[in-house]
């Protein structure tokens, strides 16, 4: 995607830019929700399968890193739109303003609240928050875009598949729940 930027940034074709940015972001966010989703609803039960009952204690930090995941993939975007279009310098001057708040989070959530594993998770995902969005301020208007209805949709994206994650679930646990209960009774009629 970046070697495309780059085509479209040397033909100064600021609109082909636009639809590039605006044709794969959508899709791509849309692929990170589901998957954050699955990592945020099924933190607990993917800590138990890949390292043990003693680990349990990190399902709440798994499941920021799963926000966080979600998050990249507008960093990623952002970041190589601005390296593609010869932004470099404002790229790694976010990044620097970046790095300054996020060792004023580590200091406020692990070593002044003690938050430890799960404070280092919830600083990755407001740096990443902040320096993907500021980065996306950017690049709209770079493209000649309103950034509103981006952000707008990161929230409603986020949203709507957590939710969906949720009841999924939900009814799964429902359903397992009279399956057991059904098998329960069965035995104790035999």
């Amino acid at each position: 995607i970046m070697r495309e930027f780059s085509k479209a940034n040397s033909d100064r074709e600021n609109k082909y830019l636009r639809l590039l940015f605006k044709k794969y972001m959508d899709p791509l966010f849309t692929v990170a929700a589901i998957m954050a989703a699955f990592i945020v609803v099924n933190s607990e039960d993917l800590v138990l399968l890949f390292a043990g009952p003693e680990y349990v204690d990190a399902a709440a930090a798994l499941s920021v890193i799963g926000l966080y995941t979600l998050h990249q993939t507008y960093g990623q975007m952002t970041g190589g739109f601005l390296l593609a279009v010869n932004k470099s310098k404002l790229y790694a001057n976010i990044g620097l303003i970046m790095l300054l708040l996020d060792v004023i989070l580590v200091l406020l959530f692990v070593y002044y609240l003690n938050f430890g594993s799960y404070g280092m998770a919830l600083k990755m995902l407001i740096v990443n928050i902040v320096g993907s969005n500021v980065m996306l301020y950017y690049v709209a208007k770079i493209i000649n875009t309103n950034i509103k209805p981006m952000l707008l949709n990161q929230l409603t994206i986020t949203v709507v598949f957590l939710l969906i994650a949720f009841l999924e679930k939900s009814i799964v646990s429902f359903s397992d729940n009279i399956i057991i209960n059904d098998n329960i009774s069965t035995e104790n009629l035999r």
